[in-house]
């Protein structure tokens, strides 16, 4: 899973957008805030929207509210 590519929302210096890997953010930014809005990426032939804005106190982590969408392909 941490070699699971991504394409990024936004820019972060230092990481090109179309091929970041979740390793590389995890020892980027050593589990705190990321500073994009979200990363798109593919599992099992479907698109999945990794959600990195935070929340209000007491909700949920951000990136555990995954949205999966159908593959444009499939």
């Amino acid at each position: 899973m941490l070699n699971q590519r991504l394409q990024l929302s936004d820019e972060i210096e230092g990481l090109t957008v179309e091929s970041c890997c979740v390793a590389e953010l995890a020892a980027r930014f050593h589990g705190g805030p990321i500073p994009a809005k979200f990363a798109l990426t593919e599992v099992g032939g479907r698109v999945v929207c990794l959600d990195f804005e935070e929340r209000e106190s007491g909700s949920a982590p951000a990136v555990s509210r995954a949205a999966a969408g159908r593959h444009p392909s499939n």
